[in-house]
């Protein structure tokens, strides 16, 4: 008896949550998180996200831009900078990431700005959560998928 395709796809974003656990928790130790609840919140809504991409693939389109907006509105919930969200958020959000990564890059060392690291924990908790839905519905990706995460590993073992 096999098991259910639902319950194969509920039970890999299970192991990925799991995964992110991993990856998330040494990042809130480094950098300290403003508002943790709201990046739960993040990982909950695009895990949802992942999970009916894997259910429905064919509406690709929309969970891609669904996924794209979830990070938009999950880096203004972590990152409100003062300011409600909207377009004024958006330039203020976008003229601080520039600056952030443009003195990071300069000055170098191992202070990273909160916007690059935030934006950053985002990206990669979008990435491995749609990583999994790929290898779901195309397994030949498994090799790039494997070199993809670890050369990510061997980044966090440089830093």
């Amino acid at each position: 008896m096999t098991m259910p395709k639902w319950l194969q796809r509920l039970l890999t974003i299970l192991l990925t949550w799991w995964l992110l656990a991993l990856f998330v928790q040494p990042f809130s130790v480094i950098n300290p998180i403003a508002h943790p609840r709201e990046l739960a919140g993040y990982v909950v809504i695009i895990s949802l996200i992942s999970y009916l991409a894997a259910l429905w693939p064919r509406a690709w389109p929309i969970w891609l831009t669904t996924a794209f907006l979830s990070m938009i509105v999950g880096l203004w919930a972590i990152l409100p900078l003062k300011q409600h969200f909207g377009l004024t958020w958006f330039n203020t959000y976008v003229q601080t990431f520039n600056t952030a990564t443009r003195r990071f890059l300069q000055v170098g060392g191992v202070d990273v700005p909160a916007t690059l690291s935030m934006t950053l924990i985002v990206a990669l908790v979008a990435f491995l959560l749609l990583i999994t839905v790929v290898l779901q519905l195309y397994p030949a990706q498994w090799p790039l998928c494997s070199v993809i995460c670890l050369l990510y590993m061997f980044s966090m073992a440089a830093t």
